[in-house]
């Protein structure tokens, strides 16, 4: 069993469909809702994919007409928490960002929901995966991270 869910709720998708693209854009990361999806971190299932690639990488943005979110990041923070995992066909290996720089993504973007952003994080506190001293040193690297700062704070006490 892989360490997550299916990453699109549309059927007629799926990890096959993520690793072409993977192939013809090898700098695309799965991120945000999509990989809070696959740790497990959040309930809810999105019908579209996260997808972050360092600033001036070329994707084409047909993508965003359909159930892809593109997100550009300085190249200096691209790399923070990317790992790689097993497909549940075990047909190839996807580029995740890991659960730390999921969570934090999840502030940074703004695409999910204020109660789903708190939720997230209780959920990593309560799970296997929680590693609070990786998700400090990773939002000391991203500036204006107070937010998530505090929260954490009193929930890794």
């Amino acid at each position: 069993m892989r360490a997550g869910v299916q990453l699109w709720s549309n059927e007629s998708y799926s990890d096959d469909d993520f690793l072409a693209i993977q192939l013809r854009y090898p700098k695309a990361v799965i991120s945000g809702q999509t990989a809070l999806s696959w740790w497990h971190l959040i309930d809810r299932q999105f019908t579209y994919l996260d997808l972050t690639v360092p600033r001036g990488y070329r994707i084409p943005t047909e993508f965003e007409r359909h159930i892809v979110s593109i997100h550009h990041v300085d190249e200096r923070y691209y790399p923070i928490g990317l790992t790689s995992v097993r497909t549940e066909e075990d047909s190839g290996s996807l580029n995740i960002y890991d659960p730390e720089r999921s969570l934090i993504d999840a502030f940074r973007f703004k695409t999910i929901a204020k109660y789903d952003r708190n939720q997230v994080v209780r959920n990593y506190f309560q799970s296997e995966l929680c590693d609070p001293l990786k998700l400090s040193r990773y939002i000391n690297e991203f500036p204006g991270r107070s937010d998530l700062q505090k929260i954490t704070e009193v929930l890794s006490h």
